[in-house]
Protein backbone atom coordinates (compact mmCIF):
# COMPACT_ATOMS: atom_id res chain seq x y z
CA UNK A 1 0.00 0.00 0.00
CA UNK A 2 1.46 3.39 -0.96
CA UNK A 3 2.86 5.39 1.94
CA UNK A 4 0.61 8.35 1.05
CA UNK A 5 -2.50 6.20 1.43
CA UNK A 6 -1.28 4.86 4.78
CA UNK A 7 -0.72 8.41 6.03
CA UNK A 8 -4.20 9.50 4.93
CA UNK A 9 -5.82 6.47 6.61
CA UNK A 10 -3.83 7.04 9.80
CA UNK A 11 -4.79 10.70 9.92
CA UNK A 12 -8.44 9.82 9.31
CA UNK A 13 -8.40 7.37 12.21
CA UNK A 14 -6.73 9.91 14.52
CA UNK A 15 -9.26 12.60 13.59
CA UNK A 16 -12.20 10.20 14.04
CA UNK A 17 -10.95 9.18 17.50
CA UNK A 18 -10.41 12.82 18.42
CA UNK A 19 -13.93 13.81 17.31
CA UNK A 20 -15.44 10.92 19.25
CA UNK A 21 -13.52 11.91 22.37
CA UNK A 22 -14.65 15.53 22.10
CA UNK A 23 -18.27 14.47 21.63
CA UNK A 24 -18.08 12.25 24.70
CA UNK A 25 -16.67 15.12 26.75
CA UNK A 26 -19.37 17.49 25.49
CA UNK A 27 -22.05 14.94 26.35
CA UNK A 28 -20.60 14.51 29.84
CA UNK A 29 -20.52 18.28 30.40
CA UNK A 30 -24.10 18.64 29.20
CA UNK A 31 -25.28 15.76 31.39
CA UNK A 32 -23.52 17.30 34.40
CA UNK A 33 -25.20 20.64 33.68
CA UNK A 34 -28.69 19.13 33.54
CA UNK A 35 -28.06 17.09 36.68
CA UNK A 36 -27.05 20.26 38.52
CA UNK A 37 -30.13 22.02 37.16
CA UNK A 38 -32.42 19.21 38.37
CA UNK A 39 -30.79 19.24 41.80
CA UNK A 40 -30.88 23.05 41.95
CA UNK A 41 -34.59 23.10 41.20
CA UNK A 42 -35.12 20.86 44.25
CA UNK A 43 -32.92 22.90 46.58
CA UNK A 44 -34.35 24.34 49.80
CA UNK A 45 -35.34 28.00 49.67
CA UNK A 46 -33.26 30.05 52.10
CA UNK A 47 -34.13 33.22 53.93
CA UNK A 48 -32.41 35.98 51.93
CA UNK A 49 -33.63 38.92 54.01
CA UNK A 50 -30.41 39.17 56.02
CA UNK A 51 -27.74 38.78 53.37
CA UNK A 52 -24.81 41.22 53.30
CA UNK A 53 -26.49 43.73 51.03
CA UNK A 54 -24.52 46.70 49.73
CA UNK A 55 -25.18 50.05 51.38
CA UNK A 56 -24.29 52.95 49.08
CA UNK A 57 -22.37 55.68 51.00
CA UNK A 58 -24.27 58.60 49.50
CA UNK A 59 -22.61 61.12 51.83
CA UNK A 60 -19.12 60.09 50.67
CA UNK A 61 -19.69 60.31 46.92
CA UNK A 62 -18.96 63.74 45.38
CA UNK A 63 -22.31 64.30 43.72
CA UNK A 64 -21.90 68.08 44.03
CA UNK A 65 -19.11 67.93 41.42
CA UNK A 66 -21.56 66.56 38.84
CA UNK A 67 -23.14 69.21 36.64
CA UNK A 68 -24.08 67.84 33.22
CA UNK A 69 -27.51 66.36 32.52
CA UNK A 70 -26.00 62.91 31.95
CA UNK A 71 -24.15 63.09 35.26
CA UNK A 72 -27.25 64.23 37.13
CA UNK A 73 -29.24 61.38 35.61
CA UNK A 74 -26.70 58.94 36.97
CA UNK A 75 -26.67 60.67 40.36
CA UNK A 76 -30.44 60.24 40.56
CA UNK A 77 -30.03 56.67 39.42
CA UNK A 78 -27.67 55.95 42.31
CA UNK A 79 -29.90 57.71 44.83
CA UNK A 80 -32.81 55.59 43.66
CA UNK A 81 -30.75 52.41 43.90
CA UNK A 82 -29.78 53.28 47.48
CA UNK A 83 -33.33 52.37 48.48
CA UNK A 84 -33.09 48.93 46.89
CA UNK A 85 -31.33 45.71 47.73
CA UNK A 86 -28.03 45.21 45.91
CA UNK A 87 -25.61 42.30 45.71
CA UNK A 88 -22.70 41.66 43.38
CA UNK A 89 -23.87 38.47 41.70
CA UNK A 90 -21.88 38.96 38.49
CA UNK A 91 -20.00 35.69 38.94
CA UNK A 92 -23.07 33.61 39.79
CA UNK A 93 -25.08 31.63 37.23
CA UNK A 94 -28.80 31.00 37.69
CA UNK A 95 -27.98 27.39 38.54
CA UNK A 96 -25.57 28.48 41.26
CA UNK A 97 -28.11 30.92 42.69
CA UNK A 98 -30.74 28.18 42.89
CA UNK A 99 -28.25 25.79 44.47
CA UNK A 100 -27.27 28.30 47.15
CA UNK A 101 -30.58 30.05 47.85
CA UNK A 102 -33.30 27.86 46.36
CA UNK A 103 -35.31 28.23 43.14
CA UNK A 104 -38.00 30.27 44.86
CA UNK A 105 -35.52 33.12 45.35
CA UNK A 106 -34.22 33.24 41.79
CA UNK A 107 -36.53 36.02 40.61
CA UNK A 108 -35.73 38.25 43.59
CA UNK A 109 -32.00 37.60 43.33
CA UNK A 110 -32.04 38.34 39.61
CA UNK A 111 -33.52 41.77 40.35
CA UNK A 112 -31.02 42.33 43.18
CA UNK A 113 -28.16 41.44 40.83
CA UNK A 114 -29.52 43.74 38.12
CA UNK A 115 -29.64 46.57 40.67
CA UNK A 116 -25.92 46.07 41.22
CA UNK A 117 -25.25 46.15 37.49
CA UNK A 118 -27.04 49.50 37.28
CA UNK A 119 -24.95 50.79 40.18
CA UNK A 120 -21.61 49.80 38.67
CA UNK A 121 -22.63 51.32 35.32
CA UNK A 122 -23.67 54.61 36.95
CA UNK A 123 -20.45 54.81 38.98
CA UNK A 124 -18.33 54.22 35.88
CA UNK A 125 -20.26 56.86 33.91
CA UNK A 126 -19.71 59.43 36.65
CA UNK A 127 -16.04 58.53 36.99
CA UNK A 128 -15.56 58.80 33.24
CA UNK A 129 -17.36 62.15 33.04
CA UNK A 130 -15.25 63.62 35.87
CA UNK A 131 -12.05 62.25 34.31
CA UNK A 132 -12.87 63.82 30.95
CA UNK A 133 -13.32 67.17 32.74
CA UNK A 134 -9.87 66.80 34.29
CA UNK A 135 -11.46 66.38 37.71
CA UNK A 136 -9.32 63.37 38.64
CA UNK A 137 -9.86 63.54 42.40
CA UNK A 138 -13.63 63.27 42.15
CA UNK A 139 -13.35 60.71 39.37
CA UNK A 140 -11.31 58.59 41.79
CA UNK A 141 -14.09 58.69 44.39
CA UNK A 142 -16.54 57.05 42.02
CA UNK A 143 -14.07 54.61 40.48
CA UNK A 144 -12.50 53.55 43.78
CA UNK A 145 -15.89 52.88 45.32
CA UNK A 146 -16.82 50.80 42.28
CA UNK A 147 -13.57 48.86 42.72
CA UNK A 148 -14.30 48.33 46.43
CA UNK A 149 -17.55 46.53 45.55
CA UNK A 150 -15.72 44.56 42.84
CA UNK A 151 -17.36 46.09 39.79
CA UNK A 152 -17.19 43.81 36.78
CA UNK A 153 -16.68 46.67 34.32
CA UNK A 154 -13.23 46.28 32.74
CA UNK A 155 -12.88 49.97 31.89
CA UNK A 156 -13.43 50.94 35.51
CA UNK A 157 -9.95 49.65 36.30
CA UNK A 158 -8.15 51.03 33.26
CA UNK A 159 -9.67 54.44 33.97
CA UNK A 160 -8.78 54.12 37.65
CA UNK A 161 -5.20 53.53 36.56
CA UNK A 162 -5.36 56.57 34.28
CA UNK A 163 -6.51 58.71 37.22
CA UNK A 164 -3.69 57.51 39.45
CA UNK A 165 -1.22 58.16 36.64
CA UNK A 166 -2.57 61.66 36.02
CA UNK A 167 -2.24 62.46 39.74
CA UNK A 168 1.25 60.98 40.02
CA UNK A 169 0.00 58.16 42.25
CA UNK A 170 1.36 55.37 40.10
CA UNK A 171 2.21 53.15 43.08
CA UNK A 172 -1.51 52.64 43.60
CA UNK A 173 -1.68 51.05 40.14
CA UNK A 174 0.22 48.11 41.62
CA UNK A 175 -2.66 47.61 44.06
CA UNK A 176 -5.11 47.34 41.17
CA UNK A 177 -2.89 44.72 39.55
CA UNK A 178 -2.98 42.72 42.77
CA UNK A 179 -6.78 42.89 42.78
CA UNK A 180 -7.31 41.66 39.23
CA UNK A 181 -7.16 37.89 39.88
CA UNK A 182 -10.00 38.27 42.39
CA UNK A 183 -12.31 40.09 39.98
CA UNK A 184 -12.72 37.55 37.14
CA UNK A 185 -12.92 40.32 34.56
CA UNK A 186 -13.78 39.32 31.01
CA UNK A 187 -10.83 41.29 29.67
CA UNK A 188 -8.35 40.87 32.52
CA UNK A 189 -5.34 40.49 30.21
CA UNK A 190 -6.10 43.75 28.40
CA UNK A 191 -6.65 45.60 31.69
CA UNK A 192 -3.37 44.23 33.06
CA UNK A 193 -1.53 45.25 29.90
CA UNK A 194 -2.85 48.82 30.11
CA UNK A 195 -1.90 49.17 33.77
CA UNK A 196 1.56 47.77 33.15
CA UNK A 197 2.04 50.26 30.33
CA UNK A 198 1.21 53.09 32.74
CA UNK A 199 3.78 51.75 35.20
CA UNK A 200 6.34 51.47 32.40
CA UNK A 201 5.72 55.10 31.43
CA UNK A 202 6.11 56.13 35.07
CA UNK A 203 9.34 54.15 35.46
CA UNK A 204 10.75 55.57 32.21
CA UNK A 205 9.97 59.16 33.19
CA UNK A 206 11.30 58.66 36.72
CA UNK A 207 14.52 57.23 35.34
CA UNK A 208 15.24 60.21 33.12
Amino acid sequence: MPIGVIIVISLSIIIAVRIRSLRQKEAAVEEDFWKRERDANLATNRDISNLSYITIPLDKLPFDSCTSSIELDNVNRIRDLSNKKLLNLNQKTNTQLKEEYGPGNLSALTEIGENFVQLEEALYCLGKARYEEGDYEHALSFLEYAASIKSGINKNYTLLGDCYHALGQDRKIEHILEMLPLLNLTMEDQVREHLNELLFIHTTISGQ
